[in-house]
């Protein structure tokens, strides 16, 4: 079965309207693979993966850093940041900044949550702004994750659509 996100035709609708914001929940699962060697990174990694449900698309996760965070319960606790571009369906660009942590005591079925903290993006989402929190597991021998997210995205906008009339009128 085949999804249709709904996110950008509710957010382009809202675009018409004046300058208000709207907040819009999103969730869905996640597939991806893991690029060890990859030259975006400072430390060599990247993951690159498909979204179904609401925001139907793809997204590539550059990891900044990653290091040993251990604690009592969890000595195998590695906590990472990174950057995420979402490119959706219809071709709209989200931004995120992302921290985390994944217990890595089982490579095969590794354990990892992601916050995603969206600072823009380009077209109609170049006012978003939320979180996105996605979970899942990492079979790092196999190089492949699998998982779900879910969040909240508010999307700022402001009706201009007079000022850019004047310039097309003829009169």
């Amino acid at each position: 079965m085949k999804f249709v996100s709904v996110l950008p035709i509710a957010l382009v609708l809202l675009a018409g309207t004046s300058a208000s914001a709207e907040t819009v929940k999103v969730n869905g699962p996640f597939t991806s693979t893991v690029e060890f060697g990859c030259l975006d990174s400072p430390i060599g990694l990247c993951t690159h993966g498909l979204l179904d449900g609401d925001l139907e698309g793809t997204y590539y996760f550059i990891f900044d850093s990653s290091g040993p965070a251990p604690t009592r319960k969890h000595p195998d606790r590695v906590v990472y940041t990174g950057r995420s571009i979402i490119t959706l369906t219809s071709g709209e660009i989200i931004f995120g900044e992302d921290t985390g942590e994944m217990f890595t005591s089982n490579p095969f079925s590794t354990p990892f949550v992601t916050t995603v903290q969206v600072v823009g993006g380009e077209g109609d989402f170049t006012n978003v702004r939320g979180r996105i929190v996605a979970s899942g597991l990492i079979n790092f021998p196999a190089n492949f994750a699998v998982g779900s997210y879910r969040g909240k995205l508010k999307y700022s906008y402001d009706d201009d659509s007079d000022s850019d009339s004047d310039s097309d009128s003829d009169d």
